[in-house]
């Protein structure tokens, strides 16, 4: 039987297949440990076929276009995680990004059916490399809780006798890994950050160099690289947020975002952010059953056609900005004394309900001129709409005990009306400019170190105040 010309995955150079009765090479997906010495070679030549060469730089793998026999796009996920590629999972931390990873480990093991109803007939084994969550009390029990065939999930852990896996050092330990699950199909990376030790995640081509071989090894193994992610804060377009180098989102051939929904604070939505390969556009919804331990992930069965950006863009215009924020405290505040005085315990009360600060309030009653005044005993503070330069704000009045300096300027203090003056007083004198009522409270709190005023029975019994007969 002749010989036939079969491309490598990536375009390396066409090797002649030897006949069928030695070698069956089916599809580029066959798992390592299936591969003999010779379909490794034709398809990943190794550091002998590069040495053997004499001139190195001319041993890159090319291929002549006319050679490449092409193949069709297979899917773990059909339209949404291609097989044998590097695909992303991005989301702001806390919506579920685990879960997920949990829900479609427990699907490919046990080859249940996909949450959009997609037929899954092919059970297969599953990698994961998790550096945030502990195997034992947090992974098990969400495969378990999304009744995963334990048998078939491999759980490879972050940190190995004090050493951190790092995609450029300990590739190899993965492909191993790899190499011991039957029919792999998933290998899970979460968060695909935190593994790049050594590396620039911020350079695109650090980032590159480090997720070219772990595309490499989606290859090799026919399964589908799943890496987590998280979203940098801001606006803008969503393949933008992804966090460092925007090399992540371009060297996965589909990106998915998990993001809130603007409209309900339980619900979460999953929609493409990238998907070269598929043809779907669409996305679904999902919320956390948390009623029962261990909470899963409970999808909504109905497509969600809505595009990330609107649904990120709108998230973030819902969370109010300090201009808005403060625009909005100003119009609480003068609404709520548009009515009259209100003491300054009813409006922080009142203000609190309706999701203000003290400190915004104090603020807010700068702005709009409040007017304060202390009354009562134990004395009181009260707010009122005004204006005028002679009133103090309700911002610098900070319920000062009877006695303690007060930190206003002096001049901004009232002047109070005069008291009619005692009999035998001259005008200008003792119990003429003694302030009285709650407007005394308030001059001795501004004055405390001033000599008190003199009350009206001392000022008549003043020797200058009687007079001769």
């Amino acid at each position: 039987m002749p010989t036939e010309t079969v491309a490598p995955p990536r375009g390396g150079v066409p090797a002649q297949r030897p006949s069928p009765d030695s070698i069956d090479i089916q599809h580029f997906g066959k798992p390592l440990r299936e591969l003999s010495g010779a379909e490794f070679d034709a398809f990943f030549p190794g550091e002998s076929a590069v040495a053997d060469h004499p001139d190195q730089s001319l041993s890159w793998r090319n291929a002549i276009m006319s050679n490449v026999e092409e193949q069709a796009v297979r899917w773990l996920w059909p339209n949404r995680i291609a097989l044998g590629k590097l695909n992303m999972l991005a989301g702001d931390p806390g919506l579920g990004k685990s879960f997920i990873t949990c829900d479609l480990a427990a699907r490919v093991s046990t080859g249940s059916p996909w949450p959009d109803g997609a037929a899954n007939d092919t059970p297969g084994g599953v990698l994961l490399l998790n550096a945030e969550d502990d195997v034992a009390d947090t992974i098990k029990p969400r495969l378990r809780a999304a009744r995963a065939d334990m048998a078939r999930i491999m759980a490879m852990f972050a940190v190995d006798r004090g050493r951190l896996f790092s995609l450029a050092k300990h590739l190899e330990e993965l492909a191993r890994c790899a190499s011991q699950l039957p029919d792999l199909r998933l290998i899970v990376i979460d968060p695909v950050t935190a593994f790049m030790s050594g590396i620039d995640s911020h350079k695109n081509a650090d980032v590159r160099e480090a997720l070219a071989p772990l595309s490499e090894l989606a290859e090799r193994t026919g399964a589908a690289v799943l890496a987590v992610s998280h979203l940098n804060k801001g606006s803008g377009q969503a393949i933008y947020r992804t966090t460092g180098s925007l090399a992540f989102t371009a060297a996965s051939r589909s990106v998915w975002c998990v993001a809130k929904d603007p409209q309900n604070r339980d619900r979460r939505v999953f929609l493409p952010m990238k998907n070269n390969l598929g043809n779907d556009k669409t996305g679904l919804a999902y919320s956390i059953n948390g009623f029962s331990y261990p909470p899963f992930v409970d999808w909504e069965p109905d497509a969600v056609d809505t595009d990330i950006d609107a649904v990120l863009n709108r998230e973030h215009r819902s969370a109010p900005s300090r201009q808005s924020a403060t625009a909005a405290a100003d119009e609480w505040l003068a609404a709520f004394l548009d009515g009259g005085e209100k003491a300054s315990a009813e409006i922080y009360d009142a203000g609190k309900a309706a999701g203000f600060s003290t400190d915004q309030l104090k603020r807010a009653s700068q702005r709009i001129g409040a007017q304060v005044k202390r009354a009562g005993m134990p004395s009181r503070s009260f707010w009122r709409l005004g204006g005028g330069e002679s009133e103090p704000s309700a911002d610098a009045e900070a319920d000062l005990p009877v006695g303690a300096p007060d930190p206003r300027p002096q001049n901004s203090a009232r002047t109070a009306p005069s008291a009619p003056s005692a009999p035998g007083v001259p005008e200008g004198t003792g119990a003429a400019s003694a302030p009285t009522g709650a407007d005394a409270v308030t001059s001795q709190e501004k004055q405390p170190s001033a000599t008190p005023a003199p009350s009206a029975l001392e000022a008549m019994l003043r020797p200058e105040a009687i007079p001769y007969f």
